[in-house]
């Protein structure tokens, strides 16, 4: 990646290609927005997002728009940001109700579900953004407050995994849209927070993170058969 190095920072993949967004380097918020093609092993420098997202902003994609949504610059942002790769341009939209960092996001359905995070405190908060409406609506909250946590999308249920409510934890929750209604599930076996998580073929992976440590931990969630296995590290 093109320099500055940076730290905090959200991407997402539209048409093959990946878009790095926000974050930090040494001393400064980064607005620069970089397009990789893995085609090409090549970067290519876009337009800057308008609003300076720094630190943890969450970035997701419907419809092949990107929303940058959130993050911390010398105070909690709310700020909501269309970026179109196709037109190379910014958009701004309605802001999120609740400014926060440190959250995770789900897109089921063409929308958005941002949940968790932290605002000063530690939040179970979780609100849906509609970008065809460009209208935001609270949402059930989880059972449990968390930030540094992750997001799993499988079979139209949301999973939050993971995170930090004053520790690491494993608590696993999954989220109906259409019920709006949160089922605890099966505890990750490994209590972390700053872990990632993808979905491939209705499994979600959780890698990585921390517990007093750095964690090389890979673990597979099946939600069907809501359990775990350890994969290897």
């Amino acid at each position: 990646m093109p320099a500055p190095g940076r730290r905090g920072h959200a991407a997402a993949v539209v048409n093959g290609k990946v878009y790095v967004f926000a974050g930090t380097d040494e001393t400064n918020p980064v607005t620069t927005t970089l397009e990789y093609d893995p085609v090409g092993d090549s970067w290519v420098s876009k337009t800057s997002c308008p609003t300076n997202h720094a630190n943890h902003p969450i970035a997701a994609v419907v419809d092949g728009k990107v929303y940058l949504i959130g993050g911390e610059n010398a105070g909690f942002i709310s700020a909501n940001d269309e970026y179109d790769p196709v037109s190379d341009s910014w958009t701004s939209r309605s802001a999120m109700p609740t400014a926060r960092d440190e959250m995770a996001a789900g897109v089921v359905n063409g929308k958005i579900y941002v949940v968790g995070g932290n605002n000063g405190g530690i939040i179970a908060t979780v609100e849906e953004y509609d970008p065809v409406a460009n209208s935001w609506a609270a949402k059930t909250s989880m059972s449990v407050a968390r930030a540094t946590l992750a997001v799993g999308v499988a079979n139209s249920r949301i999973y939050a995994i993971g995170g930090s409510s004053g520790g690491p934890l494993t608590t696993t929750e999954e989220y109906d849209p259409v019920a709006n209604s949160w089922t605890t599930r099966t505890a990750m076996t490994t209590a972390r927070n700053g872990l990632a998580a993808a979905t491939v073929a209705g499994k979600i992976y959780l890698i990585g993170g921390y517990s007093g440590t750095w964690l090389s931990t890979n673990e597979e969630y099946t939600p069907i058969a809501t359990f775990y296995i350890h994969r290897k590290n």
